[in-house]
């Protein structure tokens, strides 16, 4: 799913934090603390466009899981319909590779000054 694209005129709406549904987020911990304690969860900031310089924390959680492993089939089928489509925008399953959200870092970090 991810931001939408510089210039979207709802852009804005998704870079506020208030807009966050933070039950639904401690609601998702609840549910991995229950069922899968072993999996890591690590708090991490949206991958947003490159030319963002900042933007507020969203509640997006990193899950070190590998794709197609039992794991990572009960959490997207909890979330995820078998269309690819979220059974809700309140709580969202987005993969990511290591390898690419790396990769998105190191841009991210090139604009830096």
């Amino acid at each position: 799913m991810g931001i939408p694209l510089l210039g979207d005129d709802k852009t804005n709406e998704w870079l506020d934090s208030e807009k966050t549904n933070w039950d639904k987020r401690e609601e998702f911990k609840r549910f991995m603390i229950e069922t899968m304690p072993n999996i890591t969860l690590t708090d991490v900031y949206d991958d947003v466009p490159i030319g963002y310089i900042e933007w507020p924390f969203l509640g997006t959680i990193a899950i070190d899981v590998d794709i197609d492993s039992p794991e990572y089939n009960i959490i997207n089928d909890r979330y995820e319909a078998s269309s690819g489509e979220p059974y809700s925008l309140d709580a969202v399953v987005y993969i990511m590779t290591y390898e690419e959200a790396l990769s998105a870092y190191e841009k991210q970090k090139e604009l830096e000054v």
